[in-house]
């Protein structure tokens, strides 16, 4: 039995891109991990064996993030059609929410991570991804 979900949540006729976007962008966040890791280990016993694993890591660092930006743009709100993961300049509706020092992007990118909600930066509708299309109270 699931628990009982707040009925301020709109629902989401389609999750997959929202899947998808944040999962490509926390592959992102685990190579600059390893990238930091590997450059680390370089930084305190620099020899040229090293070398090719720091620029490999580099590459995929700038690879996973080119196709995690690319799926974050992909994503649309259903309501205002903007792009809720993905930060602009744009002025934030004053209901927005972030996680301070994170930008609103990354902070809906990390409530669809762990709490599978999420507010959008643009109208301040609030959204909840295991909702289902039909529950309406």
């Amino acid at each position: 039995m699931s628990p009982v979900r707040d009925s301020k949540y709109r629902s989401l006729p389609h999750r997959r891109p929202y899947h998808i976007a944040v999962f490509f962008t926390v592959l992102h966040y685990l190579c600059v991990v390893a990238f930091l890791s590997i450059l680390g280990v370089f930084a305190s016993r620099p020899s040229e064996a090293m070398l090719r694993p720091v620029l490999g890591m580099l590459v995929l660092c700038l690879a996973t993030w080119f196709v995690a930006f690319l799926r974050r743009r992909k994503v649309r709100c259903p309501l205002c059609k903007g792009t809720p993961l993905l930060d602009s300049r744009a002025v934030a509706h004053p209901a927005a929410r972030r996680w301070k020092p994170l930008n609103y992007g990354n902070t809906a990118v990390l409530g669809v991570l762990f709490t599978h909600r999420f507010r959008c930066m643009y109208c301040g509708t609030s959204f909840d991804l295991l909702k289902s299309a039909g529950s309406r109270r």
